[in-house]
């Protein structure tokens, strides 16, 4: 809705809030979802990149704090660890900082490979990677986990992330001069992404209707 300030106002309400939560895993999972979304706050209002690593780090000691003794909270806690990994890895990224970004990206997939996660949070991460890598001109890398991301995307079914992983992968055969299996991905990419808009186009059709 644009109200940034509002929606700032209402975390930092909730945060007294969650801190008074009497059991623990569900405080320190409280926690460390307001912070993660007030990281998010930081970055649309483009306030201070130290704004947004604070909250991500702030997240990331909560999230560290939930027992394991709980099975009910294993892949709730894992889910935010990753989650605070990736958005480092975007900001690292975006200051100019890419092997640190890279760090924490795969630190993000070390998480998912050892943990219990959400599928489809591997295949964002995937996703993420392939086109980080391929934005940083390796493109057998991000074929690599574009790859995985599409094979994993298949028990899911997100189409909006395979479009995303049809058009790294479109791109970077492209790179390697692989140009059949670019054509293969492109000529996906653009069936699913007319077929996604067309989506779209109905739902504010009938929206406005």
């Amino acid at each position: 809705l644009g109200l940034l300030n509002k929606s700032n106002e209402e975390l930092i309400l909730a945060l007294q809030y969650a801190q008074k939560i009497n059991l623990k895993n569900n405080r320190q999972h409280a926690i460390s979802v307001i912070y993660s979304n007030r990281a998010n706050y930081f970055m649309k209002s483009a306030t201070a990149q130290d704004s947004v690593f604070d909250n991500i780090k702030k997240s990331l000691a909560e999230a560290e704090k939930i027992s394991e003794t709980d099975n009910s909270f294993l892949s709730r806690k894992y889910s935010l660890i990753s989650y605070s990994y990736i958005m480092l890895a975007n900001e690292y990224s975006k200051s100019g900082n890419q092997q640190l970004a890279s760090n924490y990206y795969l630190k993000a997939l070390e998480i998912h490979n050892t943990k219990p996660t959400p599928l489809v949070e591997r295949v964002v991460l995937l996703s993420e990677l392939g086109y980080f890598y391929n934005e940083q001109k390796q493109y057998d890398k991000a074929v690599k986990h574009a790859e995985l991301g599409v094979i994993l995307e298949k028990k899911a079914s997100f189409p909006q992330l395979r479009r995303d992983l049809f058009e790294t992968l479109s791109k970077s055969y492209l790179e390697l001069h692989k140009t059949e299996d670019s054509k293969k991905y492109l000529s996906l990419f653009t069936a699913l992404n007319d077929s996604i808009s067309n989506i779209d186009k109905k739902a504010v059709d009938i929206a406005l209707s």
